[in-house]
């Protein structure tokens, strides 16, 4: 009798999954998301390349020109300004973190990482890449730095 239950508990657990999964194809975003995944796989084929290459190409960063600079008309010099004080040996300021938070749009999980070394946000990298990962950051915001308790 206890395989019969284990039946019947798997075959309700499957017809949950299965209205999940009908409830997804019906989302506008995931039908744009599937044309697009079909159109670069069209690209692929025709151009016989891969996808790996594909994304290569596109994750290059194209340095924009640098503009040049006017410099002002030459003005006459200053005065030398006295020496600031400086700071005590030892005592330097700790540099403001960037706190960023990304939305993982296949788990709707939600993570706040302050640098690189969270083991979740890790784990998002390699399995989804990093360019995909950084493209799903919401909000980034400074944080004052970490204090020691004394």
């Amino acid at each position: 009798m206890a395989t019969i239950a284990d039946f019947k508990a798997a075959e309700r657990a499957l017809a949950i999954q299965f209205t999940a999964f009908e409830e997804m194809k019906q989302n506008p975003e995931l039908r744009k998301a599937l044309e697009l995944d079909a159109a670069l796989e069209a690209f692929c084929i025709e151009h016989k390349t891969s996808r790996a290459a594909l994304y290569e190409l596109l994750a290059l960063d194209i340095e924009p020109q640098k503009k040049q600079v006017k410099k002002p008309a030459a003005t006459p010099a200053k005065p030398a300004a006295s020496k600031p004080a400086s700071k005590p040996a030892g005592k330097r300021a700790a540099p403001i973190m960037k706190i960023r938070v990304f939305a993982n749009p296949h788990t709707g999980e939600e993570l706040t990482v302050r640098g690189n070394r969270d083991g979740k946000f890790n784990q998002w990298n390699a399995e989804y890449g990093a360019d995909v990962v950084r493209s799903w950051k919401i909000r980034e915001y400074d944080a004052p730095p970490k204090t020691k308790a004394a």
